[in-house]
């Protein structure tokens, strides 16, 4: 398991670990703990693999990696359509606002699409197979 490595793999075995090691994290914020010398590092570590589970427990949410994929692509060319209509109207130099706009959907789009293929086809199946447990583990913090 590479857990503790700048790039975390999300799996069976690191979902019930990082689910614990937050629930720990938030009894502890909530009993005001300050964190020992050393800890930090650690504690980055697994916040950082968390945010990734959060974040593929997002993407898992809303239909899974291909869906998102499909609806980034079809979000940036809608975006793009109406763009270029207001393009196509404007006079030379009042361009340089809605061509920024563009590149800025442009690098977005790509930057979403890198984030979504960096999801393995294991990561995603063991956050759909863990959602229960991952739901009830958010519950936990809403009611603690």
């Amino acid at each position: 398991m590479q857990l503790l490595s700048n790039s975390p793999v999300i799996g069976p075995t690191s979902i019930p670990l990082l689910l614990r090691w937050w629930q720990q994290r938030k009894r502890l914020a909530a009993a005001r703990y300050s964190v020992q010398p050393g800890t930090v590092s650690a504690d980055a570590n697994y916040l950082r693999a968390y945010r990734r589970l959060m974040e593929i427990y997002s993407v898992v949410k809303a239909g899974g990696v291909q869906a998102q994929i499909e609806a980034s692509q079809a979000f940036f060319e809608r975006e793009m359509a109406a763009l270029q209509q207001v393009l196509e109207t404007l006079p030379d130099p009042a361009r340089e606002h809605v061509e920024q706009e563009i590149r800025e959907l442009e690098s977005a789009t790509r930057w979403r699409l890198e984030q979504l293929q960096k999801i393995t086809p294991q990561e995603e199946a063991a956050v759909q197979q863990s959602l229960v447990d991952i739901e009830r583990s958010l519950m936990q913090l809403q009611s603690a």
